[in-house]
């Protein structure tokens, strides 16, 4: 899905003052949603509805392809056929 915003011009003034380096297009700008998450957002245009600004990652809309080749394969161990998935080389971690 694609995320694309306009945000208000009067939403970037630092001290009152409008930053005009900092709403060129192409800027990314470092920003919070309503909820806190941290997240970054393209200038993409600016115009009388205000900054347009596009929060997708940058990859977002390709079609991406990728190659991969096996090194080495190994029989599990028990403790992650307990636990139901694979262990890297430096032990467990979870996420």
């Amino acid at each position: 899905m694609l995320k694309k915003v306009i945000i208000p011009k009067a939403n970037f003034k630092e001290e009152g003052k409008k930053n005009k380096e900092l709403l060129r297009i192409g800027s990314v700008i470092p920003m919070k949603d309503d909820k806190g998450n941290q997240m970054r957002g393209e200038v993409t245009k600016v115009d009388y509805l205000g900054v347009h600004m596009d929060f997708n990652p940058p990859l977002a809309g390709y079609d991406l392809y990728f190659e991969g080749k096996v090194v080495s394969v190994r029989d599990a161990q028990a403790v992650e056929i307990e636990h139901g998935h694979a262990h890297g080389p430096d032990g467990h971690h979870h996420h």
